[in-house]
């Protein structure tokens, strides 16, 4: 769901061929006399609303299935370039000390949007078997160079902390408001449900004494990994052992660790195309050693 009159602006901005057609749809929603938004309240956090939301689908694939019914509805298909993207071989710039994958001109032209996942090895076994933990989508670490068709990541050993605690950051910049000096200010809880559903719109503040434990998606790895191995097979939730408990100014910020809760870190790029369909690299790993961070890719 997106905000219509917002979705406009950001057109006309982004694209001007759609300037004019935006500017109508805007005066369709808001017009002095004849506006369809007849009433319309917006608070602190959420002002850019102009009061009527539309379902704007996320991939094509999503908008085909709603349109099953239409007799020219065109079905998606991986392209056999966007399919070899699976399994692409990482390698490690020596000059810019960042892991990365370069595409050729057939794989660049299949892919809409590249992301970087980011897994951390945590210091503690279940049931004998190393743990990973997702730290959600790291795409703040990505340099991308469509040009060079060259996308590299780096890592120095930082991490986002919360109240001095590792925090998975899924679409985190998408959520914060960050200042000069990098500490980002947290606007309240919002509860969730376990399906795709909306989120509850209302937004419960947080106080000082609170009690907050880290939950993370876990994957207890087996000593010998199937040579066709998904880590959704063996995904489950957790809360870690330590709970959090809020100051008066609570902060989220970032610092360079030193290896002692997360050992070493596992990532992957993604690759999507046009019909949200998607594909990943080999693994890439950063990991201390010597006091210092190393990396290792699958060349």
């Amino acid at each position: 769901m997106v905000d219509l009159k917002d979705l406009a602006i950001q057109s006309r901005r982004f694209i001007p061929a759609l300037s004019d057609a935006s500017n109508d749809l805007i005066c369709a929603l808001d017009g002095l006399q004849s506006g369809a938004v007849i009433s319309n309240v917006r608070g602190k956090y959420r002002n850019r609303g102009g009061g009527l939301s539309v379902y704007y689908p996320y991939s094509l694939n999503n908008y085909n299935t709603l349109a099953s019914d239409k007799p020219d509805k065109k079905d998606g298909k991986k392209t056999p370039a966007f399919e070899s993207l699976g399994g692409l071989e990482t390698d490690f710039d020596e000059e810019t000390q960042r892991a990365f994958v370069r595409l050729t001109e057939e794989q660049l032209n299949s892919v809409y949007n590249v992301h970087v996942i980011l897994l951390a090895t945590l210091d503690f076994k279940i049931d004998d078997k190393l743990v990973m933990a997702s730290m959600g989508i790291a795409d703040d670490r990505l340099v991308e160079n469509w040009a060079e068709r060259k996308f590299e990541v780096s890592f120095n050993g930082e991490l986002f902390l919360f109240e001095g605690e590792g925090l998975y950051t899924d679409n985190f910049f998408d959520a914060t408001e960050r200042d000069e000096d990098g500490i980002y200010s947290i606007i309240g809880a919002v509860k969730t449900s376990g399906n795709d559903s909306l989120p509850d719109n209302s937004i419960v503040g947080l106080k000082k004494g609170d009690r907050v434990k880290p939950i993370y998606s876990i994957y207890p790895l087996p000593k010998d990994l199937p040579q066709e191995f998904s880590f959704g097979d063996c995904e489950r939730e957790i809360a870690l052992p330590t709970e959090i408990v809020l100051s008066k100014h609570p902060k989220i910020k970032n610092k360079i660790l030193t290896g002692d809760v997360f050992k070493a870190y596992i990532g992957f790029f993604i690759f999507q195309n046009e019909f949200g369909d998607f594909e990943s690299s080999r693994d890439f790993s950063f990991y201390m050693e010597g006091g210092k961070w190393k990396a290792k890719t699958s060349r």
